[in-house]
C-alpha cells in the first residue's frame, strides 16, 4: 500500500501538535510496511504573498491543483490523506484527487468545516455559534481576520457542504475526538462518513529512563496565546512562588521573557522538540492546559498522562472528556483564573491524591491510546476507502 499524506499550514516556527501527530503515523505506518510520501505545503504568515495565498486557498489555488495532479502521476498512491484542507490547500485539491481517481481520507483537527476561525474562539472566549449551520455569523464578525478572508472562507464552505461536494470527494472522515465528530454531526456531515481515532502517540519514541529529579512545579507545553490561555498563565505566575517552566512559542512569548526577568520561579523555555519537551512534563508535578479555544484531542494532554503527571484544564472541548475519562486531573471553568490558582495551589501539595492520579494517568493511556491499536484503525480505513 501507497499513502500520500498532505498537510497543509502556515509557514511558522510554532510549536504544531498536528505535525508531531503527523510524523507519529508516518513512523507506525513504515513499521507496518506501508510506503508513505509526505509532502507539506506552506503559505507565509505575514505579508502581501501570504494574502493572495491565502486568498487562493479559500478559493482556488491552481497552484496546488498541479501539485496534486503531479504528485499523483509520480508516486501513484492508493489514497491520499489530506490535513488541514482549509484554508491553506483549497478545495482545488479535492478536485485535482477526483481527476485522478484516487481515494481521499481527510483528518478533521480541528474545525475548518464549520467555524471560520477554526478554534471556536472568539473576542478571547470559546464560541461555537456557528455549528449547526454554515457560518453566516462568522462572516459578518469577520471571524478570519478581516471581512474579506471571512467572506470567502464563508462562501467555500456554504458551497462545499451544501451541495454536498465535500462528501462526495471525501470517501471518510477522521475525526480526532468524540467532540470534533459530534460538532461535525450537529453540522449535517453523514454519520457514515465520520469516525473517531484519536491522535496516535508513539510510546516506544519515549526514553523511560529520563533524567528527572524529585518531581517539582508545573509545566506548560504549547502555543503561548491568549486562545491556549496566556492570560490564566500570567496570573499563575503572579500568584504562585513554585517553579513555572514555559515551553514553546508564540504571540506572547515575550511577555513571559519579560515576566521571567522579574520573578525568579519562571523559566521560559522556549521551543523544545518533543524529547525534551517530555523530560520537562515528566518532572513536573503538573501540566497546566488552560484553553480558552475547543482544542479537539490535545497532545500535550495525552503526553502529560503518560509520563505521571496530572493536568489541570479548561472544562472545554475535547480536554473534559480526557481528563473526565482518564480521572487524572482536575477541570476548571476556562475564565475563572481565581478557580486555576487555588486548585494547583491545593493539588501540588497533596502528594497522596497526585499519586493517585498519577496511576490513574498512566493506566489510561496505557489502555485508551494504544498505538498499535491506532495504526491498524488508520490502515482498515486506507483499505476500505481503497
Amino acid at each position: 500500500m501507497r499513502v500520500l499524506i498532505i498537510q497543509g499550514v502556515a509557514d511558522s516556527l510554532l510549536v504544531s501538535g498536528e505535525e508531531t501527530v503527523i510524523q507519529n503515523d508516518i513512523f507506525l505506518l513504515k513499521q507496518k510496511g506501508v510506503e508513505v510520501i509526505y509532502k507539506k505545503i506552506s503559505i507565509p504568515r505575514s505579508g502581501f504573498i501570504s494574502f493572495l495565498k491565502k486568498a487562493s486557498a479559500l478559493t482556488w489555488s491552481f497552484e496546488n491543483y498541479k501539485k496534486i495532479i503531479k504528485w499523483s502521476k509520480n508516486y501513484k498512491p492508493n489514497v491520499i490523506h489530506f490535513h488541514s484542507i482549509i484554508p491553506y490547500l483549497s478545495i482545488s485539491v479535492l478536485f485535482a484527487s477526483k481527476k485522478c481517481q484516487i481515494p481521499v481520507v481527510q483528518t478533521l483537527h480541528n474545525g475548518r468545516w464549520l467555524c471560520i476561525e477554526g478554534a471556536y474562539y472568539r473576542n478571547k472566549n470559546y464560541c461555537d455559534d456557528c455549528v449547526g449551520s454554515y457560518g453566516i455569523k462568522g462572516f459578518y464578525r469577520s471571524c478570519k481576520s478581516n471581512l474579506f478572508l471571512s467572506f470567502l472562507l464563508f462562501l467555500n464552505n456554504f458551497i462545499m457542504r451544501k451541495t454536498k461536494i465535500l462528501f462526495k470527494f471525501v470517501d471518510k472522515f477522521i475525526a480526532v475526538s468524540d467532540f470534533v465528530r459530534e460538532q461535525h454531526l450537529k453540522s449535517k456531515f453523514p454519520d457514515e462518513k465520520i469516525l473517531v481515532r484519536n491522535n496516535s502517540f508513539f510510546f516506544s519514541r519515549i526514553n523511560p529512563n529520563l533524567p528527572v529529579k524529585k518531581k517539582n512545579g508545573v509545566c506548560f507545553a504549547g502555543r503561548i496565546s491568549e486562545a491556549k490561555g496566556s492570560d490564566i498563565l500570567h496570573h499563575l505566575v503572579k500568584n504562585v512562588d513554585f517553579d513555572i517552566h514555559i515551553i514553546g512559542n508564540g504571540p506572547e512569548l515575550d511577555l513571559f521573557k519579560n515576566l521571567e526577568k522579574k520573578y525568579s520561579n519562571v523559566k521560559v523555555l522556549g521551543r523544545l522538540n518533543n524529547i525534551d519537551t517530555l523530560g520537562v512534563v515528566k518532572a513536573s508535578r503538573i501540566t497546566i492546559i488552560p484553553s480558552q479555544c475547543g482544542d479537539s484531542f490535545p497532545s500535550i494532554a495525552i503526553e502529560s498522562l503518560s509520563q505521571g503527571t496530572p493536568i489541570v484544564a479548561s472544562n472545554i472541548g475535547g480536554l473534559s472528556k480526557i481528563v473526565k475519562d482518564s480521572k487524572a486531573g482536575i477541570l476548571i471553568d476556562p475564565d475563572d483564573r481565581l478557580a486555576f490558582v487555588d486548585n494547583i495551589k491545593e493539588l501540588i501539595n497533596d502528594e497522596n491524591k497526585l499519586q493517585i492520579m498519577a496511576n490513574n494517568g498512566i493506566e489510561y493511556v496505557q489502555k485508551k491510546i494504544n498505538s498499535e491499536k491506532q495504526i491498524n484503525q488508520l490502515i482498515e480505513i486506507y483499505e476500505e476507502v481503497i
